[in-house]
């Protein structure tokens, strides 16, 4: 357990206004009518720190807010008490919307991209991390970069982390994960499709999958957790591969269970958990998150239960 009452510190660049709406049955091209609608801050980081919350672990997010939508998520999170440093904007917080087909199952995103940062907006967000820094348990990036950011971001951030002696934890994939990764970050995560992005190879057959987590291991990614939705997750530690089979359940709504998965794996580390024992959890935690409408908002005693249910499928000493 984390003894100590420093936050662990969240990095989610790409807040978002976000409505999840539910329809009987949605047809293209026709007009349809949600039978019910749930408005919530959403994005990545959002997610993230909204889980590690629900887990009783001290949290702060740092983002980038902007207008009356940045405003409402500012609010919003203040009500749900997750501590958030909140760097403004000129433009518009960005809002994004999830659509789900209840007769179906289906369920559709339409994301707008945020619109990037002013080059002093982003000076503001690099000083605000310093500050947080010195206040973290642990630093937790989540996301992608938005368009135009500086390739090398979190790189910057791994390093100022490492320098710090902070654990660095990120969850990305293709060049901004990459430059984190000399840094040697305590944890990395991605899924099977952005592993495959991230090394430009073939992921599809399980040994394809293998290789490129091991060429991530070689560059830094270690220990690496590549999960793949509802079908098996692996878990690199070293010259240990592990893969886990998730609960099966009848999903609700799956959006945001990766960054579940990452609050339970890091809230596994800040209590004391095993390694193998916070990947578990981090998986029961995914698997909580899309048994309800709202990303990142589950029930830790749902946790609990399910994580009696994720079950070793291969384990190896060598890969």
């Amino acid at each position: 357990m984390n003894t100590s009452d420093k936050p662990a510190l969240v990095v989610g660049l790409a807040a978002a206004y976000q409505r999840t709406l539910r329809f009987s049955g949605l047809r293209t091209g026709e007009i349809n009518r949600a039978s019910h609608t749930a408005i919530s801050a959403a994005g990545k980081g959002v997610n993230v720190a909204r889980a590690l919350h629900a887990l009783g672990c001290p949290v702060e997010l740092i983002t980038f807010l902007g207008s009356t939508t940045g405003e409402w998520i500012r609010r919003r999170l203040a009500v749900e008490a997750i501590a958030c440093c909140c760097v403004p904007t000129e433009a518009a917080t960005r809002i994004c919307q999830t659509l789900i087909d209840e007769r179906s199952g289906a369920v559709t995103e339409l994301i707008e991209e945020m619109t990037p940062p002013r080059p002093g907006e982003w000076q503001q967000f690099q000083m605000a991390y310093s500050a947080a820094l010195e206040r973290a348990s642990i630093v937790v990036v989540a996301g992608t970069l938005p368009p135009g950011a500086p390739s090398t971001f979190y790189g910057e951030l791994a390093r100022q982390a490492q320098a710090c002696e902070v654990p660095f934890v990120i969850d990305s994939h293709g060049t901004p994960l990459w430059s984190a990764l000399p840094f040697a970050p305590n944890g990395v995560k991605c899924n099977r499709m952005e592993l495959g992005l991230t090394v430009n190879a073939s992921v599809a057959s399980d040994a394809e999958l293998v290789a490129a987590a091991r060429r991530m291991q070689a560059e830094g990614a270690d220990p690496l957790l590549v999960t793949d939705g509802a079908a098996c997750a692996w878990w690199f530690d070293g010259e240990r591969v592990v893969r886990l089979q998730p609960p099966e359940i009848h999903p609700v709504n799956p959006i945001g269970s990766g960054d579940a998965v990452t609050a339970g794996w890091v809230a596994g580390m800040q209590r004391g958990d095993s390694p193998f024992m916070a990947i578990r959890r981090g998986l029961a935690c995914g698997t909580a998150n899309a048994l309800t409408d709202i990303p990142g908002e589950f029930d830790p005693v749902t946790v609990d239960k399910l994580l009696a249910e994720v079950h070793v499928t291969r384990p190896e000493k060598q890969a």
